[in-house]
């Protein structure tokens, strides 16, 4: 193969330029230099557009890529951020009074050689299955109470945070990572001769040139869609809703207890989130507007939140633009797709391609065609599965009988994209979880036991081919009471807060192991 077929499409990255300073931009900008300090980078934002406050709900890999990848101090974050914590998600859901779905593998594993997978064994009753679902339970934080008189953090958690305070803090770190910040607007973009965007036209400014551009203009999506015209590729034969009413309050009482995980509650025509921080709390109503109205859905909404006082309605387009990376474009955020947050899956797709576009500039001097093919794959990947996985969620939750749900079961079923295959075993053969790890593929955020979850705690129904005798239900029960135990041991988010504000608390450290980490 000569020397020009092997290096052609081939291009040197020595500025990145990054279009909006939302937080996806800024995780981005962060990412990239934290990797590649040979790199420049330059954030391009206008202090005149208003930073979106809502309430982000997180996964758990948001906080390691602030404090791992980005190695951003946890005292320093949890001062200026005020995250609440995040153990998993409550599911008001199907026909059970309600589920759990914890970060931390609850049906993933076998509990020892002789015994079988919980899946098997749960029946009726899927709480206390492992110490961070009993922990929900009990409204409890990851901060445990320890055998030594001390405390110990458990690691398996997300964030809840407020928008506007991460954006502010992330701001803050650009001078710190070496990053350049223009406040101007944007005039428009100029092409080269081979349709790669060569410079940006700010007003009032000089033009600003670079070798790679961060679209991370949020749903205008300057770049990928406005100049380069990537076709979008919608969701909607799968997710019908596309419109949210939202709203919070602040707390009366300065002490009012945090619910350490994000509410997910079956409403009429979709499902309703609720966030709680350390001084408001936010919630929305994600619905479809082809079955109810903005003022139905609104007067639903108020009625089920009825602290809320002020609400504004959201639309919204579910899907992604075909490709991520196109030419010298790589989109961030919504600009490159939005799901529902249905499993608050906006920070942890973004969080995903920023470590991949990070170590995509770092592993050549030279960024290549099939560098760029891999990137778009691996992106394409993650957003199909995460719409499959927010289809599965509808496909079987048959708690309200009415219009929406009725088709939602009779459409989605049969439409679950990568998840078919995944469904078929898991009915013909139970709640195993060694036997189909063949069926994963990369770009799976949730893994089996995020399938597993879901199924289980709705109730999908499975051929479990097994008896189970009174020995293994004993050992399960005593587990299960173990795990009970531990739950009640956690702290509430008010109590854990004041522990881990006291000096003599030691911080995680990514040397220590990946669950628990050492507290005082």
């Amino acid at each position: 193969m000569s020397k020009k077929r092997r290096n052609e499409g081939a291009r040197t990255i020595s500025h990145v330029a990054v279009i909006g300073a939302g937080s996806g931009g800024l995780l981005a900008a962060l990412g990239i230099r934290k990797i590649n300090p040979h790199i420049k980078v330059t954030v391009i934002h206008s202090s005149k557009v208003a930073v979106i406050g809502v309430g982000e709900s997180t996964q758990p890999n948001l906080p390691h890529y602030l404090h791992y990848f980005l190695e951003l101090p946890f005292d320093e974050f949890y001062r200026e951020v005020r995250p609440t914590w995040k153990l998993g998600l409550r599911f008001n859901w199907g026909k059970r009074d309600h589920f759990n779905y914890p970060f931390m593998s609850q049906f993933d594993y076998r509990l020892s050689r002789d015994m079988r997978e919980p899946g098997f064994y749960c029946g009726n009753d899927v709480r206390f299955l492992n110490m961070v679902s009993a922990a929900m339970e009990f409204d409890g934080s990851p901060v445990f109470k320890a055998p030594n008189g001390g405390y110990i953090m458990h690691y398996n958690h997300a964030y809840h945070i407020e928008n506007r305070r991460l954006v502010s803090y992330l701001m803050a770190k650009l001078s710190d990572f070496g990053i350049d910040v223009v406040d101007a607007e944007v005039q428009d973009f100029d092409l080269d001769e081979q349709g790669y965007i060569k410079r940006v036209n700010l007003v009032e400014r000089k033009p600003i040139l670079a070798d790679l551009w961060i679209d991370s203009s949020g749903f205008n999506s300057l770049l990928l869609e406005k100049k380069l015209g990537v076709r979008f590729l919608p969701f909607t034969d799968q997710l019908f809703c596309e419109r949210a009413v939202v709203g919070g309050y602040e707390y009366d009482n300065p002490d009012e207890p945090l619910r350490p995980y994000t509410g997910v509650d079956t409403m009429k025509c979709g499902w309703c989130f609720t966030i709680d921080h350390d001084d408001l709390s936010n919630s929305g109503y994600v619905y479809s507007g082809n079955h109810i109205s903005d003022d139905e859905a609104t007067a639903e909404f108020l009625k089920f939140r009825p602290r809320i006082k002020d609400t504004r309605i959201i639309p919204f387009r579910s899907g992604r633009y075909q490709n991520s990376w196109v030419k010298n474009v790589v989109g961030i955020g919504n600009a490159t797709g939005f799901v529902e947050p249905l499993e608050a899956t906006a920070l942890a797709l973004i969080c995903r391609a920023c470590i991949n576009l990070a170590f995509t500039l770092n592993a050549s001097s030279e960024v290549t065609t099939s560098m760029i093919e891999r990137y778009n794959r691996d992106s394409a990947n993650a957003w199909d599965i995460t719409r499959d996985f927010i289809t599965l969620h509808y496909a079987f939750n048959n708690r309200i009988n009415n219009d929406f749900w009725q088709a939602c079961q009779a459409e989605l079923q049969s439409k679950l994209g990568y998840y078919q295959p995944i469904l078929e075993f898991y009915e013909k053969n139970g709640p195993t979880s060694v036997m189909a790890k063949h069926l994963l593929k990369e770009g799976d955020l949730f893994k089996l036991d995020g399938f597993l979850s879901l199924a289980i705690g709705m109730k999908v129904p499975h051929n479990k081919r097994i008896k189970i005798s009174r020995e293994e239900r004993q050992t399960f029960n005593n587990l299960r009471a173990g795990f009970r135990e531990q739950g009640a041991s956690a702290l509430d988010s008010r109590a854990a807060f004041k522990i881990i504000k006291d000096p003599r608390f030691n911080w995680p450290s990514p040397s220590l192991p990946d669950h628990f980490q050492q507290g005082w």
